[in-house]
């Protein structure tokens, strides 16, 4: 990051070198000592980045070598000064920003969590917090050794933990434990394997336990398919019970097919509020009255940042807009059309993610004066669920 500053605030150019000479101008580069990065070859032109006051040597070499030489940007403060020189107060203003930003340097910008998979990085972070590692810390005063010792102790999930301060950035890597399975010695609990569902049995998969049912068998709900209880001579000794259990059977989704629904229209009313966040310190920049509960309401954040550096500022922008609910009445063919897209969108779900459709039929049912749009599914499906 300290780099990436000190380029921009010298000034730098990103130019392109045309010609077939190009490990050469590379090689003359490095003996005269000029500085160039970010080279990417394409061909025979060289797109590069380099010090602006290398420009004229730069050059030179190009020249020397018959290479074609074009600058394409210009970035970094020299040209920005440049470009806003006649307005004292633009200068001024990044004269402070300059200050101020070398002052943020000295605290916590963000904190990155890796590595959580069950737990929550909200809750690491707030443990964190509560340790005095937050945005707007001061990292002098942070013991990574201590902190990842209290971690540790407050959450025990956790079997290894990194606090990493780079730059104005606190990464937190951590390793979680994983828990090996405690086999269950109470001659009293038996662990099967139930249908979740009525089917018929196709296609068996025993990993643990003893099957109590064949392929071609129709199951009900909540009916034992595979038993974790085992019999010897002298006693029922309880074990575990694991597998799937691939059986055919019948879904139904079912739409109600409605002319009349409520919707929601904006009233034009709209209240903003804007709050600037340094760190974790908000300031509002201006007020509104108390909103209604059933205002819609919607939260838009910019984080300002130099090139790829964000920095430890925020501008939030709240909107709250009334609407209120609206009959529509439509045809009742586009009200069939409504429920079987409603009924397709359920179909297509994470529910049916796993669930292999063999047999599709549709049809309108009318129930207690009712109509309703039904899409009847054949399906392939493992019921198998454990308790």
């Amino acid at each position: 990051m300290t780099v990436k500053l000190i380029r921009w605030f010298f000034g730098y150019v990103i130019f392109l070198i045309k010609g077939n000479r190009l490990e050469e101008f590379i090689n003359n580069c490095a003996r005269t000592g000029i500085n160039i990065w970010d080279i990417a070859k394409t061909g025979e032109v060289i797109c590069a980045k380099s010090i602006s006051s290398e420009y004229s040597n730069l050059l030179k070499i190009a020249k020397k070598n018959g290479l074609e030489f074009r600058i394409e940007h210009k970035r970094g403060l020299p040209f920005f000064l440049q470009k806003y020189k006649s307005r004292l107060g633009l200068l001024i203003g990044i004269i402070i920003f300059l200050l101020n930003l070398n002052i943020f340097s000295l605290y916590i910008w963000n904190i990155n969590v890796k590595g959580a998979e069950n737990l929550n990085k909200n809750e690491i972070i707030n443990v964190l917090k509560d340790l005095g590692v937050h945005p707007g810390a001061l990292k002098k005063n942070i013991d990574s050794a201590i902190i990842k010792q209290l971690v540790m102790e407050r959450l025990p999930q956790i079997s290894w933990i990194a606090v990493n301060l780079d730059g104005s950035f606190a990464d937190v890597l951590i390793k979680e434990k994983h828990e090996i399975p405690k086999l269950l010695k109470d001659n009293k609990t038996n662990h099967n394997i139930k249908a979740v569902r009525d089917g018929q049995v196709e296609r068996i998969e025993t990993y643990e336990g003893t099957v109590i049912i064949k392929p071609g068998d129709s199951v009900t709900k909540g009916q034992i398919l595979i038993t974790g209880s085992l019999s010897d001579d002298s006693e029922d000794v309880s074990g575990f019970a694991d597998g799937k259990i691939w059986a055919k059977t019948v879904r139904k989704i079912r739409e109600k097919i409605e002319t009349k629904y409520n919707i929601k229209i904006n009233t034009g009313n709209v209240k903003k509020k804007y709050e600037f966040k340094i760190f974790e310190f908000n300031i509002p920049l201006n007020f509104w009255e108390n909103i209604e509960p059933e205002w819609e309401n919607e939260t838009h954040c910019k984080i300002f940042k130099i090139g790829t550096i964000e920095l430890p500022m925020k501008f939030y922008k709240h909107i709250s807009i009334e609407k209120i609910d609206s009959e529509v009445e439509i045809t009742r063919e586009q009200a069939i059309e409504k429920s079987e897209e409603n009924a397709n969108k359920m179909l297509n779900s994470e529910d049916f993610k796993n669930i292999k459709v063999l047999e599709k039929n549709s049809q309108i049912l009318s129930i207690n004066n009712e109509e309703f749009y039904e899409i009847k599914l054949k399906c392939l499906e493992n019921i198998a669920i454990s308790e």
